[in-house]
């Protein structure tokens, strides 16, 4: 009897050795399938934002294709337009030369030629074009100086708005109360001092 107790107790203890054993493998393989899931979780996310970041550097690629296909198309429309006036100077440079070669020397007295008349129109032309950017230089210079200037009154405009409401009654037991009691006083402005 004694060794049938002895024998059902060892093989109780084994047994409860046994659920304690798999209750710890069961823990381990519980959290090794929450990190197996988290790792998966991230993995997708991972793909997602590869995949939003792909499809960024494809329309911006895309931009930029388009961008380079602009400029390029510019650079090829001024380069004709430079060849174009390259030729127009070209031909007027011939034309003047032929007009001088035919009618000689101009002596002074009598009538000028019509390249004079086309020279002397061109430089009027590059002066009018000098003055007309200084003028445009000027107007800049005033519109930023009055920008400045209506900057300048907005912040004024504020500040006499914020010395006008610390002249406004408050009314007893408010916070605005005991701020206006504890502040110091302005002192009274001369009326020799004030503005006209």
């Amino acid at each position: 009897l004694k060794a049938m107790i002895k024998s059902k107790e060892e093989s109780m203890v084994n047994h409860d050795v046994l659920k304690l054993e798999v209750k710890r493998l069961r823990e381990q393989l519980n959290s090794k399938a929450d990190e197996v899931f988290g790792l998966q979780n991230r993995k997708f996310q991972l793909q997602m934002s590869m995949e939003e970041r792909q499809q960024e550097i494809k329309v911006h690629s895309d931009v930029l294709k388009a961008q380079l296909k602009a400029a390029e198309e510019e650079r090829h429309a001024t380069a004709r337009e430079l060849s174009e006036k390259l030729i127009k100077v070209d031909r007027l440079s011939n034309k003047y030369d032929i007009i001088c070669g035919k009618l000689g020397e101009d002596d002074g007295d009598g009538e000028h030629t019509q390249a004079y008349y086309v020279i002397k129109a061109a430089q009027e032309r590059e002066e009018l074009q000098r003055q007309g950017d200084e003028l445009d230089q000027q107007i800049q210079k005033a519109e930023r100086e009055i920008r400045a200037l209506e900057k300048t009154l907005q912040h004024l405009f504020a500040k006499n708005a914020g010395y006008k409401r610390s002249f406004q009654p408050v009314e007893q037991n408010t916070p605005q109360f005991e701020q206006k009691v504890r502040a110091p006083r302005l002192a009274p402005v001369s009326p020799s001092r004030r503005a006209p």
